[in-house]
């Protein structure tokens, strides 16, 4: 009587992809379906949402500095494109495997790191969408674990020492050039800082000048750096400017995030407690003419339309206090001139002409008559 056939159910006929959660004859329906959707959809939900990966827009602080999001987009970008070529090719070519096992388990580190990044905030949103999308990034890494212990077996089917000398290239690779990027783009951003807080004030305007985007450092760290400044400093006030240029909100509003009174009970001191006593309405239209922000700046233009000669020269005196670099001169001689009807230029040798006679004036000598003693009051007005 002939042997009975193995069965196909038999244990020495499974295929080897089993261990890996795949069987024989290729994956599941609800394998495609977890890794499409964790593997592709989350990652690019993550990225393009940004909860708090590099932004600031819903979280406390950035898991990561902004200026390693680029090349932190590329990494991940390739990597879905590699995933997304493995899996169309079947995940069973030895060369493809050997090529792509050392990004997946690099992916798979990456993503693992993430998800302990955004854990503080995860768990703290977990009632929000962005919450849950913050908690992605375990079974994106999970998916990239899977398909690297795939990519190995396939490889190892040709050989399993060129596999192994593959995967530890492949991530030797990548993770230097990530390395170099990252380190650079460190340095750059830490030497922008350092121009912005430094006491001389052409560092200052050449940082100013090469930054091209908010992107290009830290301006958490701007602010924690001009929080520790003395109240005196005279850096406070330019950095502060600089700050709301750069990211279109007053420096206040991001100590106040980054400290929150509730929380510390600390209170910035970037934001001076508000006087008790009334401004006089002059002053604050002046003081609101010379701030940083163009808001302030053009409301307070249109409220100093029709005013006397008294502002308006105290608007140049004011004027000349401020340095050179200054980024508010341009705009207060645009208003001065809308106001007055002459330039700035005009007006400061009007200035100086009106005050040199009295520099000139001699002091009076011995011979300048005394000054006359008041008249005695009759006994009836004492």
């Amino acid at each position: 009587m002939a042997a009975r056939p193995p069965s196909p159910r038999d244990p020495e006929m499974q295929h080897p992809d089993d261990a890996a959660g795949y069987r024989g004859e290729g994956p599941t329906g609800g394998q495609v379906a977890f890794d499409l959707l964790f593997g592709l959809l989350a990652p690019l939900a993550l990225l393009l949402a940004d909860p708090a990966v590099f932004s600031t827009t819903v979280a406390r602080r950035a898991a990561l500095p902004p200026y390693w999001a680029t090349p932190a987009h590329v990494f991940a970008g390739a990597l879905l494109l590699a995933l997304l070529a493995w899996g169309l090719s079947g995940m069973r070519s030895p060369r493809l495997g050997m090529l792509l096992a050392g990004p997946f388990a690099l992916g798979a580190l990456a993503f693992l790191g993430l998800g302990g990044a955004l854990l503080p905030f995860a768990f703290t949103h977990v009632e929000s969408l962005s919450g849950l999308v913050a908690f992605t990034p375990w079974l994106t890494a999970y998916v990239f674990g899977r398909h690297c212990v795939l990519a190995v077996r396939a490889g190892a089917e040709r050989s399993a020492g060129a596999t192994v000398l593959a995967l530890i290239a492949t991530s030797a690779a990548v993770v230097a050039a990530l390395g170099i990027v990252a380190s650079r783009a460190d340095r750059r951003a830490r030497g922008l800082e350092q121009g912005l807080m430094s006491g001389d004030l052409v560092e200052f305007n050449a940082a100013l000048s090469e930054i091209r985007s908010p992107a290009d450092l830290d301006l958490d760290r701007v602010a924690e750096s001009c929080r520790l400044l003395p109240e005196s400093d005279p850096r406070r006030e330019r950095i502060a400017a600089a700050y709301l240029k750069l990211s279109g909100y007053p420096i206040e509003d991001a100590l106040n995030r980054l400290h929150p009174q509730y929380g510390s009970g600390e209170k910035p001191k970037a934001r001076p407690a508000a006087p008790k006593a009334v401004e006089d309405p002059a002053q604050a239209r002046l003081r609101r003419l010379f701030s940083g922000d163009k808001a302030e700046h053009e409301k307070a233009v249109d409220e100093l339309l029709g005013c006397g000669q008294k502002t308006l020269d105290e608007i140049v005196l004011r004027y000349a206090q401020l340095e050179a670099a200054d980024p508010r001169r341009p705009r207060i001689e645009t208003a001065y001139r809308q106001l007055a009807g002459e330039s700035m230029a005009f007006a400061l040798k009007r200035l100086e002409r009106k005050a040199g006679p009295k520099e000139k004036a001699p002091e009076p000598g011995p011979e300048a008559p005394k000054t006359p003693a008041p008249p005695t009051l009759p006994d009836a007005e004492r």
